[in-house]
């Protein structure tokens, strides 16, 4: 990315300005704080108490820079909503620095928990500085609720920092009131009256006469006034005194410092100490001397009756609104200023916690001074006059003592009376869809706001347009209140559990609304329902709205911090937060944030649940190794991950394929008997190879690179033979040949060896030496059928042609030519070209034999496979013997009878159940694809070995039931097109040695055919027995003459 001055420039020379958004879209957005921050978290976790710090610089950087093109961006159309960005970067700033300021506490106070020792407050005598001093330090629910003051008055001062420009030239006036003065100048004493207006200057003339100001100055000066407060409201003491100063308002400036507490350094008994000890040392010091100068007055000695006075101030009606929310302020009148303070959270909660430290600081100050509210103003040295009453006629009212009682918790739960709603509350009905009336405009509210009116920002002003807009999203009911709303109350929450401290219900809170503000962020219009978040789907993704993607990724590092700097933090709410993140970054396709925060979930299961669903969607080889060498960097299992990524994408290949493979099964069904008839009679061209059944399809080569990520790991060659064979099953079921080669020629080289050499070193489990036994099985079958293939070819397509110059009619009319030179060229010609014909003839006859001889013995290894036989396992031919075994009995004539009627029988079923068999495969292909994801043992009925691959989605049960009905239709198939070869080639002795091999008890080749093969069959031997009888040769193919 280009440095933000060239940025700059370059916004200023480019017109268009969406081609700048195209080209750097983190300037727009802030995405660059995603990768930011994981960065902060990875290098920072040693200094826990420096993250927030980090964070929050930061968001501040990229919120100062965000304004400058926001200000020429603003009203154009087609752009982010740089200002819903602004404010929401803005507004976790400032969330993140009462996290730091909160935390930076609390560490500071375990480091020092067991080491400090205890004061005695009654060394300080009257100092009411030093006593507050060790207030705060003895009671950490004040310190921390003076922190959470501070922070909400450096929120009001930043914005006041802003604007102080542009509207503090309106406050500095010589000489205030210039309209009322100039009518005083002008206008009778009668007409004054009449108006009602003042006829004297001096600031009480309003409050003493109940007259009014000029209308003119009474707006300025309300204005005034309000900007005071805000000030105050802010915390900046130093810029309310610096105007009333310009104004000449000198009174005023010294009103505001009388809440300072009272010190005096000769009530402290060390300095007392320290200062006799340098008077001692050196008697002839003068005034100018250390001695003197450390005895130092502080602060106001009168300090209750000045908070007496604002009290009542406050309560006086006759005095401007924001007047008495000043003395409200300075007093700590808290029913006063709530009433002028707007409804705003921010504000409302300063003047709850700013009324618990007031009434708390000052109950333990009236306790521990005993001697009440100083209402003896001479008494420097804190002591009252006998005669003296304690509060002198200026006793606060009992409701100016009641916040003291109260804890931080009950500051919140009035803050929420006050204002009608919660934010945690609001959280709450939108995880459970209740409705809720909170809108945009109450939430972000502000006294602030008020005062700048036309130059409020808001994250989103048009709440009802959002709202409606939504509601008629693809029929979703989006309750209100809007998203950027729920944004605002997120933050507000969050702050609220930092002060509090009560995470679990918050993070269940949380953890209940991901759903729903994962399909905001996303621009999904289906929301979905409360339950744990599952990865996305990415078909329905529409357009991201990056605050709430902003604010999943504050959720995110906030609960990650929560983990390491607090105790007994629910993993599953936080993986839950975790997960609505990982949601975003999957559908940004960032692969380094996705594995690190993937990395963070508490549960393996999820880990590699979630990694696999991101992983599954690459696409590019380049992109799946950098997806594995980052689980590797994390501490994935590689090998449960490849497993779950190929299980996964054999679950969402075959989805959308069931439909497309249904004309397929369909024509599988009555392919039977036609089907090996065509075989024998001729009728077929090698369509099933390369025809619209055999054509590749994109689903069929999704399926072949899933195969890619068990490449990786040399120790997964089993794994990359079982997905294979079951891709094998799949590819010839359907007879799409060019598949299945495809699935051979993708595994690595040396994948069969490298398969032994495991298997022999895991003790040769019964799964991979079967594995390892059905592979074998498929690649001879494949090179049976393309031996064939390659006879088929040369047979019936690469014959030579007989030469045109040698048909009858041509030789004829040479015959009878006479010689001359033309003929006897011609003659030579035609000679010439009889040799070159019968040289290919003789070459082709010569190659046609090789390939006989080579394409009959690879089908007839298909038949004649290795005990116990083609595609099956050996385990199963074990528990087959031993079970035919024990009900072997002596075989009689009776029982020979009722066997040959039962095999009648039984081939009577299986004609009648033939079509079945192409439907339960089908069925079981289904079944394959529809395996369980969470589903990682299954028993074997027939065996207690134990599937070592089970974590691929490969059942036993149907992976047996799809290799029997395979085992059927293959071997009956190679039958037939071994009979079509030996008769084709003129072998017929062979097909009656195909015959005996039929029907050979050993192989039980005949127990795969129907009874219409076994006539088809049968009917075509006939025919070879029949060309021997017509030769003059025995129905075997021997020589009569021989016998």
């Amino acid at each position: 990315m280009n440095s933000w001055s060239e940025v700059n420039n370059d916004f200023k020379k480019t017109a268009n300005t969406t081609q700048l958004m195209d080209e750097e879209p983190e300037i727009f957005d802030g995405s660059s704080l995603y990768s930011h921050f994981c960065n902060v978290w990875q290098n920072s976790q040693t200094s826990l108490s420096e993250i927030p710090i980090k964070y929050g610089e930061a968001c501040y950087k990229t919120v100062r820079r965000l304004p400058k093109i926001f200000t020429k961006l603003s009203h154009r159309r087609g752009l982010p909503n740089i200002r819903s960005v602004t404010e929401m970067i803005n507004l976790e700033r400032n969330t993140w620095s009462l996290i730091s300021n909160i935390y930076l506490d609390r560490f500071q106070c375990e480091t020092k928990t067991g080491t400090t020792e205890s004061s005695d407050l009654s060394n300080f005598n009257h100092s009411e500085k030093e006593i507050i001093r060790l207030l705060y330090e003895k009671d950490s629910e004040l310190r921390e609720t003076q922190i959470l003051i501070d922070w909400l008055e450096l929120l009001v001062r930043e914005q006041i920092e802003e604007v102080a420009e542009r509207y503090e030239c309106l406050f500095n006036q010589t000489t205030a009131w210039e309209n009322t003065a100039h009518l005083l100048n002008y206008l009778p004493k009668s007409e004054l009256t009449k108006r009602r207006l003042i006829k004297e200057l001096h600031p009480d003339v309003v409050t003493l006469t109940g007259n009014e100001l000029d209308q003119k100055d009474q707006i300025d000066d309300d204005r005034y006034v309000n900007y005071l407060f805000l000030c105050l409201r802010g915390g900046d003491l130093h810029r309310a005194q610096l105007l009333c100063t310009q104004r000449g308002e000198y009174w005023r400036a010294i009103s505001l410092e009388g809440w300072r507490p009272f010190h005096y350094s000769g009530f402290i008994e060390s300095e007392s100490k320290e200062m006799e000890k340098a008077f001692n040392e050196d008697e002839e010091l003068g005034e100018s001397g250390p001695f003197y100068m450390k005895l130092t007055v502080e602060g106001n000695p009168t300090r209750i009756l000045y908070k007496s006075v604002c009290w009542w101030n406050s309560e006086n009606v006759k005095l401007r609104s924001f007047e008495r929310a000043i003395y409200a302020t300075l007093s700590g009148n808290l029913d006063v200023l709530t009433q002028i303070l707007p409804a705003s959270w921010t504000d409302q909660t300063w003047a709850h916690c700013r009324a618990l430290v007031e009434a708390r600081v000052d109950s333990s100050l009236r306790s521990l001074l005993n001697t009440g509210p100083r209402a003896d103003t001479l008494a420097v040295t804190g002591k009252t006059t006998k005669h003296w009453p304690l509060d002198g006629g200026l006793t606060l009212p009992d409701s100016a003592w009641t916040p003291g009682d109260w804890t931080l918790s009950d500051a919140f739960a009035r803050v929420d009376a006050r204002l009608g709603w919660s934010a945690i509350g609001c959280l709450e009905k939108c995880s459970s869809n209740s409705s809720s009336n909170l809108r945009m405009q109450t939430v972000i509210r502000s006294a602030v706001n008020d005062f700048l009116m036309d130059d409020t920002s808001c994250l989103y002003t048009n709440d009802d347009g959002f709202r409606n807009a939504n509601a008629n999203n693809n029929g979703s009911d989006i309750q209100s209140p809007s998203v950027y709303a729920i944004v605002y109350c997120i933050f507000y929450a969050v702050q609220q559990t930092v002060m509090l401290r009560n995470y679990d219900s918050f993070l269940a809170t949380l953890a209940n609304i991901m759903p729903k503000l994962v399909c905001y962020g996303l621009g999904d219009g289906v929301v979905p329902e409360i339950g744990p978040i599952q990865p996305p789907d990415f078909s329905r993704v529409g357009n991201i709205d990056q605050v709430v993607c902003h604010t999943l990724r504050f959720l995110t590092h906030f609960v990650l911090f929560l983990k390491s700097a607090e105790s007994d933090i629910q993993d599953v709410a936080c993986s839950e937060i975790i997960k609505a993140y990982l949601c975003f970054l999957m559908v940004i396709k960032n692969a380094d944030l996705v594995a690190y925060y993937t990395s963070a979930l508490h549960n393996e299961s999820l880990r590699i649940q979630w990694y696999s669903w991101f992983s599954a969607e690459t696409i590019q080889p380049s992109e799946r190794e950098h997806c594995l060498s980052l689980a590797v960097t994390y501490g994935f299992d590689i090998v449960k991950l490849t497993r779950s990524i190929v299980k996964l994408l054999r679950q969402r290949m075959n989805l959308p394929g069931e439909q497309q493979y249904a004309h397929i099964i369909s024509s599988l069904r009555n392919m039977s008997s036609e089907y090996f008839t065509g075989l024998l009679d001729g009728d077929i061209d090698n369509k099933n190879d390369g025809g619209e059944i055999g054509r590749l399809s994109d689903i069929d080569k999704q399926r072949i690179i899933s195969l890619d990520w068990l490449f990786y790991n040399p120790s997964q060659r089993g794994e990359a033979l079982c997905v294979a064979n079951s891709l094998l099953r799949l590819f010839i079921t359907f007879r799409s040949l060019n598949a299945a080669k495809k699935v051979i020629s993708k595994l690595p080289t040396g994948t069969l060896e490298q398969a032994k050499v495991i298997c022999e070193k895991s003790g040769s489990p019964a799964s991979l030496v079967n594995t390892i036994r059905e592979f074998e099985c498929y690649v001879l079958y494949l090179e049976g059928r393309e031996a064939f293939a390659d006879w088929y070819e040369q047979v019936h397509t690469k014959r030579p042609t007989k030469p045109s110059a040698l048909t009858t009619a041509a030789a004829s009319n040479l015959t009878h030519t006479t010689y001359g030179p033309r003929g006897l060229a011609q003659r030579l010609a035609l000679e010439e070209s009889k040799k070159e014909y019968l040289a290919r003839l003789e070459r082709w006859r010569y190659d046609t034999r090789l390939d006989t001889q080579n394409a009959a013995e690879k089908l007839i290894a298909l038949l004649t496979y290795p005990k116990p036989g083609w595609l099956i396992d050996i385990s199963q031919a074990e528990n087959s013997q031993s079970q035919a075994s024990t009900a072997i009995t002596p075989p009689t004539t009776e029982d020979n009878n009722n066997n040959n009627n039962n095999d009648n029988n039984n081939n009577n079923i299986r004609e009648e159940q033939q079509p079945d068999l192409y439907e339960m495969k089908h069925a079981e292909v289904k079944v394959e694809s529809d395996v369980v994801a969470g589903e990682d043992k299954e028993t074997v009925a027939a065996g207690d070995e134990e599937d070592i691959f089970s974590g691929l989605g490969e059942s036993c049960a149907t992976r047996q039931l799809q290799m029997s009905i395979l085992r059927e239709a293959c071997l009956s198939e190679t039958v037939f097109l071994i009979l079509r070869l030996y008769q084709t080639a003129g072998l017929h002795q062979k097909c009656i040695e195909l015959s005996n091999l039929i029907a050979d008890n050993e192989h039980g080749l005949f127990k795969l055919l129907s009874v219409d093969q076994l006539k088809s069959l049968l009917h075509h031997i006939c025919q070879s027995i029949q060309h021997f009888i017509d030769n003059e040769l025995d129905p075997l193919g021997y020589s009569s003459a021989a016998k």
